[in-house]
């Protein structure tokens, strides 16, 4: 469980980090897999750090299910 003020930080941090995104023209919000790496963050069950491991490694996994076709 996270204390408080760490909570509040944290989702300060995920506000800024929205507000980028949305910058460059991209929306992370609804994103499945950046959607359950910030819950959990936020539920003190995963760290800022194992997050961004957990977004990385699961984009990939997704990426690869893609098919793509060649011409």
């Amino acid at each position: 469980m996270l204390h408080p003020v760490e909570k509040q930080r944290y989702e300060e941090r995920f506000s800024t980090i929205e507000s980028s995104f949305r910058i460059e023209g991209m929306d992370p919000s609804g994103d499945e897999i950046y959607e359950k790496a910030k819950a959990q963050v936020l539920s003190g069950e995963l760290t800022p750090k194992e997050a961004l491991s957990f977004v990385v490694e699961n984009s990939r996994k997704s990426r690869r299910k893609v098919a793509y076709a060649t011409a």
